[in-house]
């Protein structure tokens, strides 16, 4: 088993450092983005849904935060806000009409149909055509 050295100090070890260390350079470098477009007079609108995202936005023309999981700073530093889901404004909301017994019940009941309809087909005796001919001629139209 091999242990990777722990910093004493912040009590972080050497994959959290570098994941932060990644993490804050992509930070920086969305920020640097919004500064260079900014300075080449370019409107920019910056979406966030977190509090990481609370630079960027603020840095941005227009700032617009979503609020959801990962909680409200970026709605409060934001131009607009926006909820996580748009149910309101389409009238879709995320919950089932049916309960999930319904549900099942429909799709075991209409799937079982076309199986029992082959399982349960019988052909005709001769006695029985022979004493219904229509149903020869039915059959020989083809219907």
């Amino acid at each position: 088993m091999v242990r990777l050295p722990v910093n004493h100090r912040t009590g972080t070890g050497v994959t959290e450092n570098l994941a932060l260390k990644n993490y804050n350079r992509a930070l920086r470098k969305t920020l640097r983005l919004v500064e260079l477009l900014k300075s080449c007079d370019y409107r920019t609108l910056a979406i966030g849904d977190g509090g990481n995202d609370v630079r960027m936005i603020q840095q941005a023309d227009i700032g617009v935060g979503i609020s959801g999981r990962e909680g409200l700073q970026a709605a409060r530093a934001a131009d607009y806000s926006i909820g996580s889901d748009f149910s309101f404004f389409s009238g879709v909301s995320g919950t089932s009409l049916f309960n999930s017994i319904s549900l099942m019940a429909y799709n075991v009941f209409y799937t079982s149909i076309p199986v029992l309809t082959v399982v349960l087909d019988k052909d005709l005796s001769e006695k029985t055509v022979m004493q219904n001919p229509q149903i020869l001629l039915y059959c020989q139209a083809g219907r």
